[in-house]
């Protein structure tokens, strides 16, 4: 088999994301599903909202959304979460992280204040011989 022929497994960006910001911000609900969120509490919302992907890289286009009882509050976690997004490692591969949207309030009657952010999160994927997935 010709190594062109070997597929290239590429992280899953979202849920890596949603993993690590799950593991360093303590006590904040971090989610990539808000299907059991219940509406009220503080929650860190982190979902794929697109990207591009050529045969290594996967450049995955990632929202934070930050939901929390005050506007103040939301910038507080959306900025926390700034901070360890430009700090977050690769689990394999190279991560590289690039904000592309910067804090962005988005007020929306009846619902809790929401700050939002827009990350191009970049992890290079690894070969698996004879096809299989990792």
């Amino acid at each position: 088999m010709n190594v062109s022929d070997v597929p290239v497994i590429t992280p899953d960006v979202e849920a890596e994301t949603a993993i690590y910001l799950r593991s360093v911000m303590g006590g904040v609900t971090v989610s990539a599903d808000l299907a059991q969120w219940d509406g009220t509490s503080e929650v860190v919302h982190v979902h794929l909202v697109g990207g591009s992907r050529d045969r290594f890289t996967d450049r995955a286009r990632i929202a934070v959304d930050v939901k929390a009882a005050t506007r103040d509050r939301a910038y507080e976690l959306a900025s926390e979460a700034r901070g360890w997004l430009l700090a977050m490692p690769a689990k394999r591969g190279n991560a590289r992280t690039r904000e592309e949207l910067g804090p962005t309030y988005l007020p929306a009657p009846g619902e809790l204040p929401t700050v939002a952010t827009t990350w191009v999160i970049s992890m290079t994927g690894t070969q698996t011989p004879g096809g299989d997935p990792p």
